[in-house]
Parts: C-alpha cells; structure tokens; sequence
C-alpha cells in the first residue's frame, strides 16, 4: 500500500513539475486569476465612464412633429439648448393611428437624419396642461439612444413642473398627493442584516455557479495534455514501462490534474474576493467575515468538486 502511494505521488509530482517549468502555465494558474477580477472591476467601470462623458459632448439632431394648432411648449426650449439638442418643428401627420407607429420615418432615424424624433400632441384634461407624446429612436444607434435619454429626462422634469403647477392650483403639495401612505425615517435602517451579510448571501448564490465554470475550465486544458497529449508525443509508452501500473499512473495524473485545477479556483476566488473588499464601496457591498471553518469548507468543496471534474475531464481525454 505504502509503494503504491509512493508511486502515484511520484506520477503525480513529475506531472506538475512539468507543468511548472512552463512559465505560461504560471500566468495561467496564478497571474490571471489574481488580477482579471481588480481589472475587471476597475477597467469597466472606467471605460463605461469614459463612454458616457464623451456622448455628452455630441450634438444631436432632433426633430420635433407636433400637431396642427398646437405650439412647442417654452418650457422645453431651453432644456433641448442645455441638451445639446439641435431641433427643427414639424407638423404631425394627422393620419397616424397613434403617435408611437413610426411609419416613414423609420428609414430616417435608421440613417442617423434625425438622430431621435418626438411627437407631441396635446389633449385636454382637468391637469393645468396635458399632453400626449412619443419618442422614436434606433436602438442599435449610440447617438440615437443617447437622444432617447436625453428626451426622457426632458420629458420627465418637464412633466413634474406640470404636475407640480395642477397641485399647487388644487392647494396640495406633491406629498400630500403622491405620497399619503409613506415610510416614517429611514427605510434601509430596517433591514436588520449588515453589509457583510448581505454581501456573503450574494457571494453565496454566485460563487458556487463560477465555482463550477472555473473548475471545469481550468480542469479541461491539463486533462487533456496528461491523456491524448501523452500518446501524440509518445510518452505514454515511457510511462507504461515505469513500476508503476495503469491505476496508479491514473491516480497520479487525476491528483496532479486535481492541484492544478483547484489552486487556479483558488486564486480566482481570492482575485474575486479583493475586487469586493478594496475596489467596490463598503455601503453597496461589504466584505463578507469568514470563519476558519467555513473557509476550511469552502476550500474541501472546491478541492472536491475539483477531483469529480477532473475525474470526468480524464475520462473524456482518453
């Protein structure tokens, strides 16, 4: 019993050290699990940014359809200037069933001329003023879309200064009418669960999911090198001719597949665990506290995981 442990440990210690000697192999177990998560949480963050401010600085056609009769409110002049919105009026078709039905239109915002159309109409109601309205843009435009914002959150404080106006005139403040049934303090107060909590029930609902995909990933490569790897170089013959027999070379490599896979887990989670404590704000989401024995668990499940997929993985290569 003892020689054959020794020999599968063998097995086991000449294939990582063989995996050791190439130093992509490394980067691949160590560097890139430690940094993809700091970088992807940085990077992104910081590219999205970028994004954003720079499609401010676009000015944007608009062109704006209203009906027959009616005049563009001058309460939406300035804000379309503020917005870098270049705008143009127009008569609204009087044929169209309704004013979201973009019909002719369609091929020009397709084409980027205008960049975002809104269809004004007004109705009558007992509000101090009523309108109705319609926003066509291409989804699959950058300029369209960011037109489309810009008209929604002009539309939207365009629309609270009416509602603010028709309350003032029935002698009532937005809360009295918007709110009459409303929280007493602060409401995230009432959530008796701290950050840390909440944060390791995410990271529990998550990390078994990339667990799984990490595992088999970084199991698959090795797995298949130590299999058919092996005969297209035609060291398995080698092998074969050792002390060692067929189970005790297979336990060799399932151990040494085993390692591999689940120290490159390991590294990805603790990248993943430094993304949350230092880079993401401690009021969004807090550092899950860990006691020595769920991180001795946590460790024994990916260990374990790691055998039964690389066990499968192995099958597979031969």
């Amino acid at each position: 019993m003892r020689n054959s442990l020794s020999r599968v440990w063998t097995v086991a210690s000449k294939e990582l050290l063989d995996f050791m000697r190439d130093w992509r192999t490394l980067v691949a177990l160590v560097l890139i699990p430690l940094l993809i998560f700091p970088l992807f949480f940085i990077a992104l963050p910081i590219f999205l940014q970028g994004e954003m401010s720079e499609l401010d600085y676009y000015s944007l056609d608009l062109e704006i359809q209203i009906a027959e009769g009616d005049e563009l409110p001058d309460q939406l002049i300035q804000p379309f200037l503020d917005n870098n919105l270049n705008y143009t009026v127009l008569n609204l078709d009087p044929e169209l069933a309704n004013l979201s039905v973009s019909g002719p239109d369609a091929s020009r915002l397709r084409g980027g001329n205008p960049h975002v159309i809104l269809r004004l109409q007004q109705t009558e109601t007992n509000s101090s003023e009523s309108w109705i309205y319609a926003i066509l843009y291409d989804a699959t435009s950058e300029l369209s879309s960011e037109g489309n914002s810009r008209m929604r959150q002009i539309i939207f404080d365009w629309e609270q200064e009416i509602i603010g106006l028709t309350l003032a005139d029935a002698n009532l403040t937005k809360e009295e009418a918007l709110d009459p049934i409303h929280w007493d303090g602060d409401s995230s107060k009432a959530n008796v669960a701290t950050s840390a909590q909440s944060a390791g029930f995410a990271l529990s609902m998550f990390i078994p999911m990339i667990v799984a995909i990490w595992t088999a990933t970084s199991a698959i490569q090795p797995s298949i090198d130590l299999t058919a790897g092996e005969r297209e170089r035609g060291t398995m013959e080698a092998l074969l001719c050792t002390p060692a027999n067929r189970v005790e070379l297979l336990y060799g490599k399932w151990v040494a597949v085993g390692v591999v896979a689940g120290t490159s887990v390991l590294f990805q989670l603790a990248g993943l665990l430094f993304a949350v404590a230092f880079l993401i704000p401690s009021d969004i989401f807090g550092m899950p506290t860990l006691s020595i024995w769920s991180m001795a668990s946590l460790l024994l499940s990916v260990l374990l995981f790691a055998v039964f997929v690389v066990a499968v993985e192995l099958a597979l290569g031969q």
